[in-house]
């Protein structure tokens, strides 16, 4: 009893040992051919999560194939990705090795994820407000200002519950969205899905914002009318 014992505290500590290896110059060829970049080599973490494990700490179900651009222009294509948002990193996955990688996030500027829907493009800024470094911010609007979200899922406290286990729990997984009026220039703006932050981002020119508001019926205001809202502001100058 003793012996078998001893083997699997002996092979959980390997395992926790292998979670910590890099794997360094990794072959990014073996993951798609048809890559631009046939002879390059990009270096990640090791991921050591079954593919459809975990799927809950991912902003994306399944692994939808997409692009990443490298910060040297270079671009892989076809590939498989998805957005760790329960933690703000890239993941992944070579079919042909059947292994998951956390993509080094200096070498990334943005990446692509297509869905049935659409595409979700990403794109990598240095964020220099609380927890300032790098982060990967989606973005929803492209102009000459842009309207970036960040997605975060984190564990939230709440009281005592059984899951669909049976396992005690007394925290969920929850995701939030946090938004920004982004611009090189101007640098990061928080706002948020309510006509007040508008009408504070144009404090001169709040009664042509509230018209704006009106004409369009923007009351409760959702994603898709933050997009829409950004538009129009483009279209009439607010941003010049």
């Amino acid at each position: 009893m003793k012996s078998n014992q001893i083997i699997l505290l002996l092979a959980l500590l390997t395992l926790s040992f292998s979670v910590k290896l890099y794997a360094q110059d990794f072959n990014w060829q073996a993951l798609n051919q048809q890559s631009n970049r046939l002879q390059g080599k990009l270096s990640g973490t090791i991921y050591y999560l079954p593919p459809e494990g975990n799927s809950q700490h991912f902003y994306q179900k399944g692994w939808p194939e997409g692009s990443i651009l490298l910060e040297d222009g270079d671009v892989f294509e076809n590939v498989r990705l998805r957005y760790l948002a329960y933690g703000d990193e890239l993941i992944a996955y070579n079919s042909s090795l059947n292994q998951l990688f956390v993509v080094d996030k200096e070498k990334v500027a943005a990446f692509t994820v297509k869905l049935p829907k659409g595409k979700q493009e990403f794109i990598k800024l240095y964020f220099n407000g609380f927890l300032a470094g790098d982060r990967y911010f989606e973005k929803l609007y492209d102009g000459s200002r842009k309207l970036l979200a960040f997605r975060s899922i984190n564990e939230v406290k709440t009281g005592i519950y059984n899951d669909n286990k049976g396992r005690r729990k007394h925290t969920v997984l929850k995701l939030t969205s946090t938004y920004y009026m982004y611009s090189d220039e101007t640098g990061f703006r928080k706002i948020q899905p309510r006509r007040k932050s508008f009408l504070n981002l144009f404090p001169e020119r709040k009664k042509e914002v509230r018209q704006i508001f009106r004409k369009n019926n923007f009351y409760n205001l959702n994603e898709q009318n933050m997009i829409s809202i950004f538009t129009l502001l483009e279209e009439e100058g607010f941003f010049y």
